[in-house]
């Protein structure tokens, strides 16, 4: 099986670890501090694009009917625990 280390647990880190063990590699995913620990200092910041346009489909898909509105902009601060939270909580991810 095909290994696959990922750096960083913010947005890109998760979307491709989630990706690549939709595709059937081994991932680890290394983080020093909290998932999402630069967003959470954006403080009341939002991203200039919707939700929609910040993960692709497959990985929004992961989060079921908990997802964020595609319209949505949401803060750092929303990102996190919408999101990232619940992505790296996912048994794929988690373990």
């Amino acid at each position: 099986m095909k290994r696959l280390l990922v750096i960083g647990a913010g947005p890109v880190g998760l979307v491709a670890a989630a990706q690549a063990v939709m595709r059937g590699l081994d991932v680890t995913v290394l983080e020093r501090d909290r998932v999402g620990a630069a967003l959470r200092r954006w403080g009341r910041t939002r991203f200039f694009t919707p939700f929609q346009m910040n993960l692709p489909p497959d990985v929004r898909d992961l989060l079921g009917r908990s997802a964020p509105a595609p319209d949505r902009h949401l803060e750092g601060r929303e990102m996190v625990e919408e999101v990232l939270e619940p992505l790296a909580a996912l048994p794929m991810l988690a373990s």
